[in-house]
C-alpha cells in the first residue's frame, strides 16, 4: 500500500469551525478582511504548452468531498450527492449513483468501490453504481475515507479511526485516540504505506497495524502553543508526501515536518503557518503557507531551498508533483504551474472562476483540477 497524498492569530485568517466530542460546533464567525490577491504574475508563453483535454461538471463540492484517482479511473463527488466514477484520460463516465441524503465526505476508492459518507453520517460503498453496504457511524466525518487492501479505514470528527471490510461493510477494529478533544472540521490526514495504516491524530502521526488497529509508533510532528485549546489545534491536515524511508506532513498553522517511516522518530520540523497539504520528489518537499507563499524545503534536512511571493494572497490549495514542475490551484479557478527548482510561475490555466478544491490530481499524463462549483477539468501538459 503506498500513497502520495495552518502561530499568530491562528483562525483570523478563515472562518474555521471546530468540532469536538460532544459535536457541538464551537468556532470563529468573523476575521480579519483578507487581503486582496496579488495580481496574476507574467509568465512566458513559450514556457509550458497546456492543452485541453476534458471537461465535465458534478455540482457543487467542498473541502470534504474530494476526488480520487485509482490506476487510470477518478472518483468525484458533489455535495448534493452524485457519485461518479470516470475514465482519466478521457473523461468517458463510467458509473454514477445518486445518494438523495447528500454527501458529507469522500471519496475513497481502489479502482472497484467507492466509498463516501452520506449527511446522515452512514458510511456507504458502491460499486459499478449500485450500493453494496451501509453503516452508521457514531459522529461526522470530515475527512475521506480511504480504501486499500480490501478494507475501508475512516476517522471522524472526534478522532476515532474504524476499519470495515470492503466486501460486507462488517467492522472490524476501532482505535479510540484519548487526546485534546478539539479537532478541525476540516480534512485530517489518513493514509497507507506497506503494511501500515497512517492518521493524524492532533498533532500526532500514528502508524496503526491494519489488522486490529493497535498503534506501533507515534511521533509528534509539532508543539502545540497557546493559552486556550482553539490556540492549540495542531491536527496534521490531509496531503502527506512520502519518499523512501521519509513521511511529510503539516500541522495546522504551525510547522511542516518530516518523519521516519522505519524508526517513528521525527527528522525535521519548521514552523510555517498553513492549513493545505503537500508534495514531493525525491530531494524536496513543496507546500504554500495560509498567505499563499509557496516554498520548497530540502527533504533531507528541512532547509528552505527558496520561498515564491508571486502568487501571494491567492489562498492556493495544496500543490501535486509532476516532472520538473508543481501545479497549484487558487481561489479564482486558476491552476498554476512552478517551476521545483525556483518557484517561477512557468504557465497557467483558468477554469470556471471558484475556487479549486483540494489539490489538483495527476493520473498518467493528464491533470485534473476541481472546483467549488463542481467543474471537472482535465489538460494534458506538452
Amino acid at each position: 500500500m503506498r500513497w502520495v497524498y495552518p502561530l499568530k492569530n491562528k483562525l483570523g485568517w478563515q472562518q474555521w469551525l471546530l468540532v469536538g466530542f460532544g459535536f457541538a460546533l464551537l468556532g470563529c464567525s468573523t476575521g480579519p478582511e483578507r487581503p486582496s490577491p496579488s495580481p496574476l504574475p507574467q509568465v512566458a508563453e513559450s514556457a509550458i504548452k497546456i492543452q485541453p483535454s476534458w471537461r465535465a461538471n458534478l455540482g457543487a463540492t467542498v473541502e470534504a468531498t474530494r476526488a480520487q484517482v485509482s490506476g487510470g479511473q477518478i472518483a468525484l463527488a458533489s455535495d448534493a450527492g452524485r457519485l461518479e466514477v470516470r475514465q482519466a484520460s478521457d473523461g468517458k463516465q463510467l458509473w454514477q449513483l445518486d445518494i438523495p441524503q447528500g454527501i458529507s465526505a469522500g471519496v475513497g476508492f481502489d479502482g472497484r468501490t467507492a466509498v463516501v459518507v452520506d449527511s446522515n453520517n452512514r458510511l456507504t460503498a458502491a460499486v459499478q453504481g449500485e450500493v453494496v453496504w451501509r453503516q452508521t457511524l457514531d459522529a461526522k466525518v470530515f475527512t475521506p475515507p480511504l480504501v486499500v487492501a480490501g478494507r475501508v479505514f475512516v476517522i471522524t470528527g472526534a478522532r476515532h479511526v474504524f476499519a470495515f471490510d470492503a466486501a460486507n461493510g462488517a467492522r472490524l477494529w476501532k482505535h479510540t485516540f484519548s487526546g485534546e478533544p478539539l479537532a478541525l472540521r476540516a480534512p485530517l490526514f489518513l493514509g497507507a504505506y506497506q503494511n501500515s495504516v497512517m492518521a493524524g491524530l492532533a498533532e500526532n502521526l500514528v502508524a496503526l497495524r491494519p489488522d486490529n488497529g493497535q498503534a506501533f509508533w507515534s511521533v509528534s510532528m509539532a508543539r502545540p502553543r497557546g493559552a486556550t485549546e482553539i490556540e492549540r489545534l495542531s491536527d496534521i491536515v490531509a496531503g502527506a508526501f512520502a519518499s523512501g524511508d521519509a513521511i511529510c506532513a503539516r500541522a495546522f498553522q504551525l510547522s511542516v515536518a518530516c518523519a521516519s517511516l522505519a524508526k517513528g522518530q521525527r527528522l525535521w520540523a519548521q514552523e510555517d503557518e498553513g492549513h493545505t497539504g503537500l508534495a514531493g520528489d525525491d530531494t524536496r518537499v513543496f507546500g504554500s503557507n495560509s498567505n499563499g507563499v509557496l516554498k520548497a524545503w530540502q527533504l533531507e534536512s528541512g532547509d528552505l531551498l527558496w520561498q515564491q511571493d508571486a502568487l501571494k494572497f491567492r489562498q492556493l490549495s495544496a500543490p501535486v508533483s509532476l516532472g520538473q514542475t508543481i501545479a497549484v490551484g487558487d481561489v479564482e479557478g486558476y491552476v498554476h504551474w512552478v517551476s521545483k527548482s525556483n518557484g517561477q510561475v512557468l504557465a497557467r490555466v483558468p477554469t470556471d472562476g471558484s475556487p479549486v478544491v483540494g489539490a489538483p490530481l495527476l493520473v498518467n499524463q493528464t491533470l485534473i483540477a476541481v472546483t467549488a462549483k463542481g467543474g471537472v477539468f482535465a489538460w494534458q501538459p506538452e
